[in-house]
């Protein structure tokens, strides 16, 4: 088990890298294993930075890549800079921390005091059963308690190895063909990580949900990429937080390999188009 109680690089396990380096007081260290692509990690991230903030209680971010471009340290502090995110984060490339507490899913918490696992959960599930452990242990070592707090259902499509999350008891949906392959139409070329869109070309998945997100990287410099509903420019009550709209198109404009939100509300079933204008990298789409 590393040594989370320094910011020295030297006190950390080989191979790991501080992304950013924060002053560590407390007795209880909540470790999240998590990746910046991933929408459930960010989100849980994000949300515990803000409740853990003043509380006795130091949380460290341990960034384990699943994408090349994820290895990247300006890439993360980028991401991190763009939430505004001030937690300690290590950038584990070669995963010994990830392997030292027993490789575990991502996101997932666990919350050691020294050398003893006082807590673990594993997963994007649960978080009831997360929320109410975390009461316990601050309820005993810190005398707080944290807020609930509500984690969307999701179906997660990535394009590494196909590999497709869709737990039965979520309400999103995609659609498969007879051999039960992703109903995915366009024209793309597929890579070992991703699907790869080069000028002017797309792809249309239908889906039922109200949000998603896609996890992008440019091939050159950036790339604009057209996002439609059915046919149209998305609308107006359904533009995610990264898409900008025009009187003729809605669009966002790729300019870091990270997730991007492009729908935001509006419960139905559509035919989602992405169609680049330079080049882009799709590595995978998460439908809420």
């Amino acid at each position: 088990m590393g040594d989370f109680g320094s910011s020295d690089a030297g006190s950390n396990p080989a191979g790991a890298i501080i992304v950013v380096e924060h002053e560590m007081n407390g007795s209880l260290k909540l470790l999240i294993f998590w990746r910046y692509t991933c929408y459930e990690s960010t989100k849980l991230i994000k949300y515990l930075s803000e409740k853990l903030i003043n509380l006795e209680f130091d949380m460290v971010g341990i960034h384990i890549p699943r994408f090349s471009f994820e290895k990247d340290v300006a890439n993360i502090k980028n991401f991190l800079k763009m939430l505004n995110l001030q937690v300690p984060v290590i950038l584990d490339n070669n995963k010994t921390i990830w392997k030292s507490f027993g490789q575990p899913l991502i996101p997932s918490i666990i919350i050691v005091n020294k050398d003893e696992i006082l807590f673990e959960h594993f997963g994007g599930n649960g978080y009831y059963w997360l929320e109410n452990g975390i009461e316990d242990i601050e309820r005993i070592y810190l005398n707080k308690n944290i807020i609930k707090h509500d984690f969307a259902n999701r179906i997660l499509l990535e394009f590494i190895n196909n590999y497709v999350e869709h737990p039965m008891s979520v309400t999103p949906a995609i659609y498969f063909d007879m051999n039960k392959k992703i109903k995915l139409d366009g024209n793309f070329k597929k890579d070992k990580q991703c699907l790869v869109l080069e000028s002017s070309d797309y792809v249309k998945i239908r889906f039922k949900g109200k949000r998603v997100d896609v996890v992008l990287e440019p091939i050159s410099d950036y790339d604009i990429v057209d996002v439609e509903i059915n046919g149209k420019p998305v609308a107006t009550h359904m533009i995610g937080e990264d898409v900008t709209k025009d009187k003729t198109k809605s669009f966002v404009r790729v300019t870091l390999p990270r997730i991007y939100n492009i729908i935001n509300g509006g419960w139905g079933e559509y035919l989602l188009k992405l169609t680049t204008h330079h080049g882009v990298k799709i590595y995978s789409i998460v439908f809420h």
